[in-house]
């Protein structure tokens, strides 16, 4: 259980980072033109969306532990600042692209469950690599016509 909670304090210190750094970019009156000369790199970008996927699988795998806040008022804290991100990286495309980690099946049916319609139409804006379970890349996927139909004889 430590080591699942210090994993998860890391995840949140890096991603709270990053947003500081983010925030800085859209918000300091000083210097902005420069700031946003300089956008984080695409690299930074990944590392955030895959902390964000960790850190929901995590949520769930540890929510019968997490109380006051519970992991049902936790999720919320972590659609704020993956709005941002999404934003700040130019939209939902660039998310799309992150396939690892998959959330798992149990994490999925949680934010099914506990999202609010607006965190929903952001989760769904994501696409399968977020939304399912279990990602299948058809470009990738090679069919063998013949064990297919060999499957469908009884």
């Amino acid at each position: 259980l430590w080591s699942a909670c210090h994993i998860n304090v890391s995840l949140c210190t890096g991603v709270s980072i990053f947003l500081k750094y983010v925030f800085i970019i859209f918000w300091y009156k000083e210097g902005v033109l420069t700031l946003r000369a300089k956008p984080p790199h695409e690299t930074e970008f990944l590392g955030c969306f895959q902390k964000i996927k960790l850190a929901l699988n995590l949520l769930v795998k540890l929510k019968k532990h997490i109380q006051d806040p519970s992991a049902s008022e936790l999720v919320h804290f972590l659609f704020g600042p993956l709005e941002l991100i999404i934003n700040s990286s130019g939209g939902p495309e660039f998310a799309r692209s992150v396939i690892s980690p998959l959330l798992s099946k149990d994490t999925t049916d949680f934010l099914k469950g506990h999202l609010t319609p607006k965190e929903m139409a952001l989760w769904e804006s994501l696409g399968d690599t977020w939304t399912r379970s279990r990602y299948v890349n058809k470009a990738k996927q090679k069919r063998n016509p013949k064990k297919d139909s060999s499957r469908l004889m009884l």
